[in-house]
């Protein structure tokens, strides 16, 4: 639950802050798992997604890095439950794509059954697209507009993966 930023030369970490405590529909939260976050380069903004424990469903929320999270920022509070997708309540990674401001997630069942997410920024609302081929998906983001999931370890699987940002495979 600690802001920081990251030397990208060195790797060493210099923290900023906690991200803090939000208001909503759940009541106050302290935001202390982010598990998912991106930055949105079309509006400035820093998301990120709160995991909550096993079955119940994760938070959205819009960070201010300096202050962490942003009051009244999605849909009037300061976070928003983001409602499981095929029965899916973690979302591991979320990443926005540059040129639409279109955010996706990987939702999953502590690393298995994958399934690729659009997130509606301003109301938490998820939107399948498909389930994907890759397992335990930990990692998402875009190059040159391709989607590039990373995964962690199921069996001896384990890399870079492309993703059709239209059917998750």
């Amino acid at each position: 639950g600690t802001i920081g930023t990251l030397d990208t030369s060195t790797g060493a970490f210099t923290e900023i802050g906690p991200v803090g405590t939000g208001a909503g529909a759940l009541g106050d939260r302290e935001m202390k798992d982010i598990d998912g976050l991106s930055f949105d380069a079309t509006t400035g903004f820093l998301y990120g997604t709160e995991r909550r424990s096993s079955g119940d469903e994760d938070l959205l929320l819009r960070i201010e890095p300096d202050t962490g999270a942003l009051p009244g920022a999605i849909a009037g509070e300061d976070y928003a439950v983001v409602e499981p997708v095929a029965e899916l309540p973690d979302i591991d990674a979320i990443a926005i794509d540059p040129h639409d401001g279109t955010m996706y997630a990987v939702v999953n069942d502590d690393g298995r059954k994958d399934h690729l997410v659009r997130i509606d920024k301003m109301t938490g609302q998820a939107t399948d697209i498909g389930e994907m081929g890759a397992q335990d998906v930990e990692g998402l983001g875009l190059a040159s507009g391709q989607l590039i999931g990373t995964t962690g370890k199921v069996g001896d699987l384990e890399g870079i993966w492309d993703i059709d940002k239209a059917t998750g495979e």
